[in-house]
């Protein structure tokens, strides 16, 4: 599965990048 994540930048609004990538990071489902 590939996911792409626009608004990489902590500053963003309402562009949550960086959060939603640590995420799906720590989420079991993608392991």
């Amino acid at each position: 599965m590939k996911i792409a994540v626009t608004g990489l930048n902590n500053v963003d609004n309402p562009g949550p990048g960086v959060p939603v990538i640590r995420g799906i990071r720590e989420a079991d489902d993608f392991d």
